[in-house]
């Protein structure tokens, strides 16, 4: 019988060969990139900043002052200059110290900008809850501030507003003023416009781009979504709950448990690589960092920060962190800079998450067609070509314009088809393994049962029929086991009871 089952478990194993892996199986970070970054977007939050500086003003007394001064340089040079020989010193005057002549005036200037903030987020349930970090769609009011002033010093350089500049001037001062000195003094208006700049409102939307996408198409062409729950940012519970409207997207599953220390991490998401600022125009691209859980960090605000060696970036904040069967174990959120540790990027882990999900009413699951992703991008990486066929086609049918990368799969699929290096087992590859496998579940019943009968059939005779009790005779001595006389009972089949002992047939 053991032989015989030992050839069924070798013919199962040959007719299997290959095999697409279960759900949870440990697969390779590339492939666990490939499965994971459907789920993964870039999330942009825009801020919208209603802000006023006071305008600086050249009084009436620093004008006279500055054309003196420039009057006492030409003529000391040349007696009786000419217009155009003031107009330079004075803009030479002015360049050397804007401050000295320049002072904030009792008007205000008023205007609206936008501020960005750029991070990731991933999907946990195919009818559009994501999760991302706290911070990307909730930013403190200072840093806005912050970020508005670093915008506006960064516009500096535009050629629009130095031209405008350029004009303004030169018709003051009449002489011509060229690109450099423009910039100086629009460089020094900004400082100074931040210095007393007062912000009168901020309202936030949040946008998430699919694919490789730059932050100005993001805010243009991106999927409006609306945030339903937010924690707060580290040291507290740094977590937030988006809804994208639409679906089905490709969703991740969430880890059971947390990993253990040592463990393989990976970690996706569209790193920005421009500090807290995102240009505009730079395309964004997923990307994968690899590494291991190496330290737990206890929080002031009651939690765990997982802590990796695997690179985290500006603009991964909230991105998936993974173990090595694709699960999601963290939400990558900050690094050593602001923890003040050594080197490492630290995760919120999947239980804050899950407790956020649980109190906002959302059941995370993988659903049908994150697995079905996984599914075909593993027959894909297996050459089974034309098994993976229509599971991309289906991915396409249903995706709502919104995945480049099961459009791109089918079309490297068709390409290898119609190239001949397809290695897709033939259909009775299948039916063999099914009845191998039945066939091996039935021995294996068969085996169990007569396991139970012959365990049975001992405990009966045994340890019901003859029962060892000592007998002590008149001198202390004692004797063998008397025998007992058996309990009723009746006959098991295939059994006959013989005088109290069992005898199989």
């Amino acid at each position: 019988m053991r032989s015989g089952l030992v050839l069924l478990v070798t013919l199962l194993l040959a007719a299997c060969s290959a095999p697409v892996p279960l759900a949870g199986a440990v697969s390779e970070p590339e492939q666990v990139f490939e499965m994971a970054r459907p789920a993964v977007v870039i999330v942009g939050a825009f801020y919208s900043v209603t802000w006023s500086a006071p305008l600086p003003t050249l009084t009436a007394g620093a004008a006279r002052r500055l054309r003196q001064q420039a009057a006492a340089e030409v003529g000391s040079r040349s007696p009786g200059g000419t217009t155009a020989a003031l107009g330079q010193a004075e803009l030479r005057l002015l360049l050397q110290d804007p401050g000295a002549w320049l002072s904030a005036g009792p008007e205000r200037h008023r205007q609206t900008d936008v501020v960005e903030a750029q991070g990731s987020g991933f999907f946990v349930t195919q009818d559009g809850a994501l999760l991302t970090n706290d911070h990307v769609v909730d930013m403190p009011r200072d840093q806005v501030e912050r970020l508005l002033v670093s915008g506006l010093e960064q516009e500096g350089g535009d050629a629009a507003a130095l031209g405008a500049l350029e004009r303004e001037v030169s018709e003051a001062l009449g002489v011509p003023v060229g690109d450099a000195q423009a910039r100086q003094l629009l460089q020094w208006a900004v400082r100074r416009a931040g210095s007393g700049l007062e912000i009168a409102s901020v309202s936030a939307s949040y946008r998430i781009g699919f694919g490789s996408q730059s932050m100005r198409q993001v805010a243009s062409d991106g999927v409006p979504v609306r945030l339903v729950r937010h924690g707060a940012p580290a040291p507290g519970r740094d977590v937030a709950l988006l809804q994208a409207p639409g679906g089905p997207y490709p969703a991740l599953a969430l880890a059971p448990s947390a990993p253990g220390e040592g463990a393989q991490l990976d970690v996706v998401g569209y790193p920005c690589r421009c500090g807290q600022r995102p240009a505009a125009d730079r395309t964004l691209t997923p990307v994968l960092s690899q590494g291991r859980l190496v330290e737990v960090l206890p929080m002031p605000g009651g939690w765990r920060a997982l802590g990796t060696d695997a690179p985290i970036q500006a603009g991964n904040s909230g991105g998936p962190v993974l173990d090595d069967r694709g699960r999601v174990v963290g939400l990558a959120t900050f690094t050593d800079a602001t923890a003040g540790a050594g080197g490492h990027g630290f995760a919120v882990p999947v239980d804050v998450a899950r407790q956020l999900l649980r109190e906002a009413g959302v059941h995370p699951a993988q659903g049908t067609v994150g697995r079905e992703y996984a599914r075909a991008v593993a027959e894909f990486d297996r050459r089974h070509y034309r098994a993976a066929l229509p599971l991309f086609q289906h991915l396409v049918a249903i995706e709502d314009g919104h995945d480049p990368y099961a459009a791109a799969y089918l079309e490297r699929t068709r390409q290898a088809i119609a190239a001949g290096a397809d290695r897709t087992p033939p259909a009775w590859a299948g039916a063999v393994a099914a009845v191998l496998l039945g066939l091996l579940a039935a021995a294996v019943a068969v085996i169990t049962a007569l396991l139970l009968r012959r365990r049975r059939r001992r405990r009966w005779v045994e340890g019901e029929i003859l029962v060892g009790r000592p007998v002590t005779a008149s001198r202390g001595r004692s004797t063998a086991p008397e025998r007992l006389a058996p309990p009723e009972r009746p006959a098991l089949p295939g059994e006959t009871i013989v005088e109290g002992e069992a005898w199989w047939e």
